[in-house]
């Protein structure tokens, strides 16, 4: 998940990452033709975004997050969905993390 240790509502620039996962084991991404980082906010809205990979064998990826991205407190459900040459399209597991409030300005 991401690699700070609080996201906050309007955080630009906050990198998400991901490790692609069958039932706990590692999917290799090496022929993977594509790959979307799908969040889903506390309101129940999603939001599809394209990933990175960082080490395919491994199934590493990530996301950076750009303006409007975090917008709402909660809690967020992340998944990663990934195509393959063969029409494959693989749901990985989803994992949650938690977007916190700002302090409002005086």
């Amino acid at each position: 998940m991401a690699e700070v240790e609080e996201i906050h509502v309007g955080d630009v620039g906050t990198r998400l990452e991901g490790v692609v996962k069958d039932g706990g084991d590692v999917v290799d991404l090496t022929t993977s033709t594509g790959i979307v980082m799908r969040l889903q906010k506390p309101d129940d809205s999603r939001v599809d975004h394209p990933a990175t990979i960082d080490d395919a064998l491994n199934g590493a990826v990530h996301y950076t997050t750009t303006p409007g991205d975090i917008d709402i407190p909660g809690s967020w459900l992340q998944q990663l969905i990934v195509n393959f040459p063969s029409g494959v399209i693989f749901n990985s597991d989803i994992e949650s993390f938690e977007v916190f409030e700002n302090i409002p300005e005086p």
